[in-house]
């Protein structure tokens, strides 16, 4: 009886091991992602993480030296480790992406009433795709790919708001909450308008624009 105790006792301990080890590589490739995203937001975006304490049990030791008890500590560690990793990234990329966009509702509004036609109608749609896709950009560990897709979107929105003179964005920001008073549209923004064929994209309705008080 107690050689089948041993016995069970045995493969309940090498199935802890080999789901230990399982879930430790699991951990070095999660580890391994990070480390990646850190190096693109180092000096940066991201100003790394800073663990306080001494290493953790195991963690100073060879895959040869590992003893058996050790192991489980070694991963409840590193899944704490990788834990605070990724929270702290995560958190610095949002961080990132809002301090250029974090009034891209103000941006979408002028990208909405351009992308119907005209010169920048094009431009407008392509910025307009682009911001949608921000939220999702957002809520994942960044890689290369989203590194781009950022300075891609950056790119287009400071070309877009370059095209646009301080007097025409003030009208079209306007226009697009609720109306701009007719003394918004002088000059120097009709004949934008017209030189950029974006006159289609607005018209004149009699009534109170919303938010302007009446004299």
């Amino acid at each position: 009886m107690r050689r089948a105790g041993d016995a069970v006792q045995a493969q309940d301990e090498l199935k802890a091991l080999n789901d230990a080890l399982r879930e430790l590589e699991q951990i070095r490739a999660e580890l391994e992602r990070l480390k990646a995203a850190g190096a693109l937001g180092r000096g940066s975006w991201w100003s790394g993480l800073v663990i306080g304490g001494p290493l953790p049990p195991g963690a100073e030791v060879t895959d040869g030296e590992l003893e058996r008890r050790q192991l489980p500590i070694l991963v409840r560690n590193l899944r704490e480790l990788t834990r605070k990793a990724q929270k702290s990234i995560l958190e610095a990329w949002r961080n990132h992406v809002n301090s250029y966009f974090g009034a891209a509702a103000d941006l979408g509004e002028l990208v909405d009433l351009m992308a119907g036609e005209g010169r920048l109608a094009q431009a407008a749609t392509d910025l307009k795709r682009a911001l949608g896709s921000l939220p999702s950009l957002t809520t994942r560990i960044p890689d290369a790919a989203s590194v781009r897709a950022l300075a891609d979107t950056v790119a287009l929105s400071e070309a877009f708001e370059a095209a646009l003179p301080s007097t025409v964005r003030a009208f079209i920001t306007a226009a697009a909450r609720g109306g701009a008073p007719v003394t918004m549209l002088n000059a120097d923004v009709m004949q934008w308008l017209h030189d950029n064929d974006a006159v289609g994209n607005f018209k004149v309705t009699a009534g109170n624009p919303s938010g302007v008080a009446r004299g």
